[in-house]
């Protein structure tokens, strides 16, 4: 939700709060877009070079 005055974002805050159906279809496309960016495949070489960076 990219909102430009607190207004709008609190309008938004409250349509989701009152329509559960809305929510569940947001809710789902950022799951499936979050389980497709961050695979093990994906985030390991990052979290294993930090890793390193720490351990040196």
């Amino acid at each position: 939700m990219h909102r430009e005055t607190p207004d709008e974002l609190a309008r938004e805050v409250v349509e989701l709060l009152d329509d559960g159906a809305k929510r569940e279809r947001i809710d789902r496309r950022a799951r499936a877009r979050i389980e497709e960016r961050y695979t093990w495949e994906e985030i390991r070489p990052e979290l294993l070079g930090r890793v390193n960076d720490v351990l040196e």
